[in-house]
């Protein structure tokens, strides 16, 4: 009797431990909640809801592993409950574990149809796992239950993006954008959608709205933003900042760590690369040789991986290339900076910035005493986390550094590497790919985002001047190659004078390149890897910088190997330019001509110059941080 009266006093301490820890969770006090909470599991271990406040109260403290094993500790005593199998997946997936939670999440709204935010829970893990399809299905559900939720719209925005339908992803966007009109993150997406599906109309009003919701604070998408012609600098810093901020705003940053002095005798600095591209990636074709050449009696070379292994030579080739590889895809953000910071790597460098899959909450716990944005993301990533941005004097000219939250780090040529290594097989023949004999092929090979309505217009113009000339584009989709004839059309131009090329492997694409006879840039985004693609084919590239980081890479490219007279100063010198190499066949043939002489010994294509350069800033970034110096502007020694 005396012990059944004990456990019950015991349960109820436990209750009423409980009743006030998830009162002050609520009230947003979690480190007081989570001290009652943890008294009451002590005091009620059986308790499965205090368990699961206990493992929410942890995941809001960023302690996920922890928290994953409160919430199996209520799902094992109340094995139906939605409401932690729903937390546990959600644990997951701030772990990147997207597939594991699909598969709590996805049966259960299967089964539940009425559950529309546990819909939208699975849809989201589904659609991060690459399996768009049966994302796009739970969407459609939930667009069916609740049609006024924009995230619904949005949603299947994303997953027909994945499903290379964007027609359907511009409208679903758009549908989006009309339900929740003052939210700047689905506005820059759907102005971005709009770009992919050549779908113009209204475009310079919503560049001018998502400008205004900017500057008034309001959180836009990063990458899509820095897209969009007409988004200012200040806007494209602004916009990265206030993203960077709210991905890492549960981060309590690891105990600083000061720069580790290296020993005279065998001590190496360790140079940490974080990505999940390290597959069939643009990013892994510029980067792989820089990562075989660094100096192995100076440098330790990590990867921190995430990447798919999708089986390819170039996965297995920069792998090969490092000291050590350390998967971190089944790790949180804060256990693979513990990780790094176990690694005692020295400079940690994040080659993601914001693109797809990117991790930045890593880089916010501060794992590395110097921690490095490059070649991922062209542009600032706006956080004070980030001390360095690798560039050069053409991408980030002393007047442009106002708009990086970095210090620049500059490369004395271009800041973009490539692999000299990579081959380059003999094109094809013109007519297997489309292209008329005796024709003046005027080529683009970038995605269709970065074909804005003025440079559609210039081409045009172009073409019009050039009777002999086709243009060359990639097709992004047969939707889109079908809108860019008819704007060709409206412009008097003949649509049959667009030829589009399909997507294919790296090296064939290297080989039809070589058919081209010219390269017209784009902007405001310009070509950066398909730029280098071109150059490394022997195909000059003209090119008009702006502003932006992201608008002046193909006149950095172009000056590194050796055309600089290739960078105009307006469009109107760029059109004009054009229109001679494409009616003055002389001109075109030298210029050809010098590329190919020049194109193995320039700066751009010269990787052991390149990687001893970035060797040079690394070592700089690490002796400032020894020396107890802030981050400052650093130039590479010869």
């Amino acid at each position: 009797m005396a012990n059944s009266v004990l456990s019950g006093r015991q349960r109820q301490r436990g209750n009423d431990l409980h009743q006030r820890g998830a009162r002050l969770l609520v009230e947003g006090r979690v480190p007081e909640a989570l001290d009652l909470l943890r008294k009451a599991t002590q005091a009620a271990p059986r308790h499965a809801l205090a368990w699961h406040d206990l493992g929410e109260a942890l995941r809001l403290s960023d302690r996920v592993d922890e928290a994953k094993q409160a919430v199996a500790r209520a799902i094992e005593l109340a094995p139906r409950s939605l409401l932690s199998a729903r937390l546990f997946a959600q644990l997951l997936i701030q772990q990147g574990r997207y597939r594991e939670a699909a598969k709590l999440l996805h049966p259960a709204a299967v089964m539940l149809p009425e559950e529309d935010e546990l819909a939208m829970e699975a849809a989201n893990a589904l659609l991060q796992d690459e399996r768009a399809d049966l994302a796009l299905k739970l969407y459609l559900r939930a667009a069916t239950r609740t049609p006024q939720d924009a995230r619904v719209h949005l949603g299947m925005a994303l997953a027909f993006t994945r499903m290379s339908q964007p027609a359907h992803a511009a409208e679903c966007s758009h549908t989006a954008e009309l339900l929740d009109p003052d939210c700047a993150q689905i506005l820059s997406i759907a102005a971005y959608q709009s770009l992919h599906a050549v779908r113009w109309d209204g475009l310079e009003a919503r560049v001018a709205r998502l400008e205004r919701l900017i500057g008034a604070g309001r959180p836009a998408m990063p990458f899509e933003t820095l897209t969009l012609p007409g988004i200012s600098a200040a806007a494209m810093r602004r916009a990265a900042t206030a993203y960077g901020i709210e991905r890492a705003k549960a981060v309590r940053p690891l105990p600083a760590r000061a720069a580790r002095p290296l020993d005279a005798g065998s001590a190496r600095l360790r140079i940490g690369y974080v990505s999940n591209d390290f597959f069939d990636h643009a990013t892994a074709h510029l980067l792989v040789e820089v990562l075989e050449r660094h100096d192995r009696h100076r440098f330790e070379v990590h990867l921190y991986c995430y990447s798919k292994d999708d089986g390819t030579a170039i996965r297995q080739r920069i792998l090969a290339a490092a000291d050590v590889v350390t998967s971190i895809a089944a790790l949180d953000d804060r256990a693979a900076a513990e990780r790094i910071a176990a690694d005692e790597i020295d400079i940690l460098v994040d080659l993601k910035g914001y693109t797809l899959g990117c991790r930045p909450a890593i880089f916010a716990h501060r794992p590395a005493p110097v921690q490095v944005n490059y070649l991922g993301f062209p542009g600032t990533l706006g956080v004070p986390w980030i001390d360095y941005i690798v560039t050069d004097p053409i991408v980030a000219p002393p007047g442009a550094c106002v708009h990086l939250a970095e210090q620049p780090a500059y490369m004395p040529d271009a800041y973009q590497p490539n692999d000299r290594q990579r081959a380059l097989p003999p094109p094809p023949a013109r007519a297997d790919c489309g292209l008329p004999e005796g024709a003046f092929v005027i080529c683009s090979f970038n995605a269709t985002y970065k074909i804005t309505p003025t440079v559609f217009d210039l081409w045009c113009r172009i073409l019009q001047q050039a009777p002999n000339a086709v243009l060359w584009l990639l097709e992004s989709s047969a939707d889109a190659a079908t809108r860019l004839r008819a704007q060709a059309q409206a412009r008097g131009v003949d649509p049959a004078r667009l030829v589009f090329a399909p997507r294919v492997a790296v090296h064939r694409h290297l080989a039809r390149t070589q058919l081209a006879d010219l390269v017209l840039d784009t902007l405001p985004v310009n070509a950066h890897t398909t730029a280098a693609d071109a150059l490394w084919a022997g195909v000059p590239v003209l090119t008009c910088p702006g502003d932006a980081f992201v608008s002046r890479v193909a006149a950095s490219l172009v000056t590194a190997v050796g055309l600089p007279e290739l960078v105009m100063p307006d469009l109107a010198a760029y059109e004009r330019k054009a229109v001679r190499l494409a009616t003055q066949p002389r001109s075109m043939a030298v210029l050809r001509k010098r590329l190919a002489e020049q194109r193995l010994h320039c700066a751009l294509f010269d990787s052991a110059r390149y990687t001893q350069a970035l060797e040079s800033l690394f070592t700089q970034m690490h002796e400032r941080a020894l020396g107890g110096q802030a981050p400052a502007p650093l130039q590479a020694r010869p």
